[in-house]
């Protein structure tokens, strides 16, 4: 009879050892919460200061007709603040934080940019009016993305054609070889794609419509091969920024541009491996 005593007196110990720690750490839940709160309220206050900033920086390239895209403006700030965090997880974080900011302001002070956009004289319809005679350019290779969603936007009964630069779809339309061009302006995981708002802006063309498509990236290789034997993937800089998870599991692998991901699929095919 007494070590059953023993034994239960020693259960319930444990178990009241156990509560006390579970209210210990619901305590600090709270107190993390709190603190996060705080930290929020911070950063929307010093976003807001930082987007005001931006309001004047786009008064000043209207003044000077400087394109509000610099990319190695935007580099060189990315590479002094990835040297500011402690660990390299939180370098790849504050690259990311930073460069979906950098996305925001441009976009608004492309907004502050755009004298007259709300007299341009359009009107909404449901649907574009497209028959086989309507020309539509598309960027990149047969098998992008962005044929993708030309397809799914006007259906096949069209004249497509397709050029491998951003530059070269927007002077097809501008020069009217194409009435409508399709190119990927933005997407959820990296933000906007800036090259396309400068050179709308060179070219003087308006978006008209968009289209949203799912983006599935997979990893192709030559046959025989596999994930062991890789040195290098090719890809669009998208692409790339979309698998930056995979590639940081794999830092044997080495990310290289490409003009556009279906194109670097096409290249590796016609290699002599």
């Amino acid at each position: 009879m007494p070590d059953k005593e023993s034994s239960e007196d020693t259960e319930r110990k444990d178990k009241l050892v156990d509560r006390s720690v579970n209210k210990n750490m619901v305590i600090d839940l709270a107190e993390s919460r709190r603190k996060i709160d705080e930290i929020d309220k911070e950063i929307i206050r010093l976003f807001q200061d930082r987007m005001d900033v931006a309001n004047d920086v786009a008064a000043y390239k209207r003044s000077t007709g400087k394109k509000v895209y610099d990319p190695q403006r935007e580099n060189e700030k990315i590479a002094t603040m990835r040297k500011m965090a402690n660990n390299e997880f939180n370098e790849t974080a504050v690259e990311d934080l930073f460069r979906q900011i950098m996305s925001i302001s441009r976009k608004y002070q492309y907004q502050k940019l755009g004298p007259g956009v709300n007299h341009i004289p359009f009107r909404e319809v449901e649907k574009l009016d497209v028959n086989e005679d309507t020309r539509v350019v598309y960027f990149g290779e047969k098998g992008a993305f962005t044929e993708q969603a030309m397809l799914e936007y006007f259906g096949d009964k069209i004249t497509s054609f397709n050029k491998t630069t951003f530059k070269e779809v927007m002077e097809t339309v501008a020069n009217g070889e194409a009435l409508y061009g399709v190119v990927p302006i933005e997407n959820t995981s990296t933000g906007s794609i800036a090259d396309i708002y400068d050179l709308m802006v060179d070219h003087d063309v308006t978006i008209v419509a968009e289209h949203v498509i799912k983006v599935d990236q997979a990893l192709l290789g030559l046959p025989g091969a596999s994930i062991d034997d890789l040195k290098v993937v090719y890809s669009h800089q998208q692409g790339l920024l979309q698998c930056a998870d995979f590639l940081e599991e794999h830092p044997a692998i080495r990310g290289v541009e490409y003009d556009s991901t279906a194109g670097a699929g096409i290249w590796i095919d016609r290699q002599n491996y």
